[in-house]
């Protein structure tokens, strides 16, 4: 009876995660149409989070319907180029220890906790690759995990795919507004 209500009460566990950090809001989206590609560049971050972060970059530049097509900086020639340097700072490792250890040792019911923050600097480039301007963003995901959170997923913020997905569409309305796309 014991393992049953142990294993009943970690099936009820979850996570939630909050972002924050300085995004605006992001009023127009899809941006108005424009007929250039965009070469996209991501560089700088840990390999766990590089893979997601460009699909998601990439996959919400394309969807805005501004570009006629969307490409890795590798392949294009002649475009421009969208430049995002991405440094990356998460909580120390003791401290992430002590927040899983107590969730562990509580069964869940006392929280975990993660913590990343993301430093970007984006830059836009011409064809000739002169640069038209910088952009800069700070943003900050927050990640609770224990089975209190099943309750919170209601409320629970987009994730790290929708805080890349946000910071994506900021950078791109400055961008837009700054007549440098």
């Amino acid at each position: 009876m014991r393992a049953l209500l142990l294993l009943f009460s970690l099936s009820l566990s979850a996570c939630a995660s909050f972002e924050s950090g300085d995004l605006p809001y992001t009023r127009e989206w899809p941006q108005a149409s424009a007929a250039a590609p965009l070469a996209v560049s991501v560089e700088g971050l840990p390999e766990k989070f590089d893979a997601g972060w460009r699909r998601v970059i990439t996959r919400t530049l394309r969807d805005s319907g501004r570009f006629a097509a969307v490409t890795a900086a590798a392949d294009a020639q002649r475009v421009a180029t969208l430049k995002i340097e991405v440094a990356h700072r998460r909580q120390p490792l003791w401290t992430s220890r002590i927040w899983m250890a107590s969730c562990a040792f509580s069964l869940g019911v006392i929280p975990a906790r993660a913590f990343h923050e993301f430093d970007v600097r984006a830059e836009v480039l011409d064809p000739r690759g002169r640069s038209l301007g910088v952009i800069t963003r700070h943003v900050e995901s927050s990640t609770w995990i224990g089975w209190v959170f099943v309750f919170a997923m209601p409320f629970a913020g987009v994730g790290m795919s929708g805080m890349v997905a946000d910071t994506a569409r900021s950078i791109v309305g400055e961008a837009a507004n700054s007549g440098w796309l």
